[in-house]
């Protein structure tokens, strides 16, 4: 009788870890609700993501507000946590949010997408005016970038992270942009 409870109970586990395992492997890329989430270090790259990501995910701005100043900003242990949690993480570089570098840096890099949209999207080298929201191009260019980065993510939305481009690109003006995400 003891084995029979043994060999039932130990089948019963078996077919639970196997349930568990299956589960895990079918979620789609993203948090656990199988939504992206995105951190940036301050809000109008998170505006842009916002525009791509619609409601397939979710995006937090570390730095809201104009009156804080990114170059002298102290990241919390909060911050941390959601950067850590994040699929993908903007930042401006060029040393104007180095912290927010650092706490990219400090990830585990096959998780989340960091994006530096002074080097990697307006390619600018280091020692540049890291002011680049001023350049009429820095938006379009960084919502492009959102797009091809959300769709290979979630493949499922790509058309509506194009469609979203289109509309966000229509917004400031800047229709003249492809809107192709290669």
């Amino acid at each position: 009788m003891n084995k029979l409870k043994r060999r039932t109970g130990l089948i019963f586990f078996a077919l639970m870890a196997i349930l568990f395992l299956s589960a895990c492997t079918n979620q789609k890329q993203g948090g656990s609700d199988g939504k992206i989430k995105v951190v940036s270090s301050v809000d109008f790259y998170g505006e842009a993501a916002k525009a791509i990501l619609g409601n397939h995910g979710t995006v937090t701005s570390i730095i809201k507000s104009s009156s804080v100043d990114a170059e002298d900003y102290e990241p919390q242990v909060s911050d941390a946590k959601l950067v850590a949690d994040a699929d993908v993480v903007l930042y401006n570089g060029l040393g104007y949010d180095q912290w927010m570098s650092k706490l990219a840096s400090a990830n585990d890099k096959a998780k989340n997408e960091t994006i530096n949209v002074g080097t990697q999207v307006m390619n600018l080298k280091s020692g540049a005016n890291p002011h680049i929201w001023y350049d009429s191009e820095t938006m379009p260019k960084l919502a492009k970038r959102l797009t091809t980065v959300f769709s290979k993510k979630d493949p499922t939305h790509q058309k509506a992270y194009q469609r979203n481009l289109k509309t966000y690109l229509k917004k400031i003006g800047k229709s003249s942009v492809t809107a192709r995400s290669d």
